[in-house]
């Protein structure tokens, strides 16, 4: 079996990153990243240390 991975949109992300709220109506939590571990939702590649993030809950399909 295959799976394809697709990151989220530009306009999604723009939009988290502009303070949207999450699935769940939260706002999202700001960070830095330490360079492991903190894979990037939109570009699917690891953040570089040093570099801001923000984590959040996403809901990609209409229904649980």
């Amino acid at each position: 079996m295959t799976y394809i991975f697709s990151g989220l949109t530009r306009k999604t992300a723009n939009a988290y990153r502009a303070g949207a709220l999450d699935a769940y109506g939260n706002a999202a939590e700001h960070g830095v990243s330490s360079g492991t571990g903190v894979p990037c939702r939109h570009c699917l590649k690891i953040v570089p240390e040093g570099e801001g993030f923000v984590a959040l809950a996403h809901r990609p399909f209409g229904t649980l």
